[in-house]
């Protein structure tokens, strides 16, 4: 693998163009069917200048898959300032929609390497992020196992488990609702389960 610094802004400003050029190719194609030959077209450098920082397509799309979701975690941190997560306040749901946010600003990535392809490396690494979400949420709201009525492993994994799915189904079903809706059912099911 080769090292990718990115101290120089023009090697920052090149890794940039092409990030954004595999995205729109990823709007317009199917990934398998993408080439270093259209990458390197759409984003206006030389396939020499692309060798000279990854190995092949592969490396450069998990490196892409770990910025977006280096980028998620960033996001949808929690800390002790997320009062809407304490509380549990089901008016307050913020975190949540930076969830669907990050989806929909990233909807070439998440439809091709989550939605249509769900044991991809960049599925994998999603699912543990939305796992260290739950769980750093459940210990801010409950951070006692008495007041937990399944053990927090088998909860930390439910629920990860049903946020998948959930989202993958909006993916797929072409954005049903919209971010906000969702981030507000997915806050009530969390709270409440399917109860009013």
């Amino acid at each position: 693998m080769k090292k990718k610094k990115t101290g120089d802004p023009r090697i920052r400003r090149t890794i940039a163009f092409l990030k954004k050029s595999l995205i729109l190719l990823m709007k317009e194609k199917q990934l398998h069917e993408i080439t270093i030959k259209d990458l390197c077209e759409k984003a206006g450098v030389t396939r020499q200048t692309f060798y000279l920082r990854f190995d092949d397509l592969d490396q450069f799309v998990h490196y892409v898959s770990n910025l977006i979701l280096e980028d998620f975690h960033e996001k949808l941190e929690v800390n002790e300032s997320q009062t809407e997560l304490k509380d549990m306040n089901l008016d307050n749901y913020t975190i949540f929609i930076r969830l669907f946010e990050h989806i929909l600003d990233n909807q070439a990535f998440y439809e091709s390497l989550l939605a249509k392809n769900t044991g991809s490396p960049f599925a994998t690494g999603f699912k543990k992020e939305l796992y260290h979400f739950i769980e750093a949420g459940l210990s801010m709201v409950s951070p006692n196992d008495e007041t937990i009525a399944a053990p927090r492993e088998v909860i930390i994994v439910y629920t990860t488990a049903a946020y998948f799915e959930v989202i993958v189904w909006w993916i797929n079903n072409n954005y049903p609702y919209s971010k906000e809706k969702m981030a507000q059912i997915l806050l009530h099911l969390s709270v409440k389960g399917p109860y009013k």
